[in-house]
């Protein structure tokens, strides 16, 4: 409900942009994976987005709502070459999704230097309102550091033994911020073990 307030909001702004545009629609593109590993995930956001639509309406100041689709196949190369063609050959006003943070990862400088609004839905990446921050861009959705914060000082402070943590090697857990022992009051009250 929130990104879907906060979409119609950024299209509002656009719709009312001059009365030049009066009836051209506002495009958003929808950059999501509709195939690959992710792609459940996509498939699910984009039928969100439509009942979304459908629900509160396809039209802001006059000026309908177009969806253009990318397939990010949950790939970072084939995201970046999706948000390109949305933005230079389907001429998308706005950018929404990503479920991947390595593809939010590889399309942020894209983005970024052209000045296309883009709303993550999904993809944690911190970087990306971190140390790579952008006022184009914003995250509705969780960080992954957020995940782990709280667990590190629950196990600093409640367990006093060795720890195992288990997880896929991928962008999300090859990052420093997804180790809970980064974020323990006393780091020397744990022995964490990563396998």
């Amino acid at each position: 409900m929130r990104i879907v307030k906060l979409i119609a909001a950024m299209a509002l702004c656009i719709g009312l942009s001059g009365p030049a545009l009066a009836q051209e629609p506002i495009k958003i593109g929808v950059l999501l994976p509709y195939s690959g590993v992710f792609g459940v995930i996509g498939k699910d956001q984009d039928l969100a987005l439509e009942i979304a639509l459908d629900t509160f309406g396809r039209e802001v100041a006059g000026r309908p709502i177009e969806l253009v689709r990318g397939d990010t196949e949950s790939k970072p190369n084939a995201g970046l070459a999706q948000a390109k063609k949305l933005i230079l050959k389907d001429k998308v006003d706005m950018l929404v999704g990503t479920v991947s943070s390595a593809v939010a990862g590889a399309v942020r400088d894209y983005v970024h230097n052209s000045k296309t609004p883009l709303i993550i839905a999904n993809a944690g990446n911190d970087q990306l309102t971190g140390s790579k921050c952008s006022p184009w861009i914003l995250r509705t959705s969780f960080s992954n550091s957020q995940i782990n914060r709280p667990m590190g000082h629950w196990m600093a402070t409640s367990v006093q033994l060795n720890v195992v943590r288990l997880g896929e090697a991928y962008l999300v857990n090859a990052r420093p911020t997804a180790n809970p022992r980064a974020h323990f009051i006393d780091k020397r009250s744990l022995n964490f073990l990563f396998a």
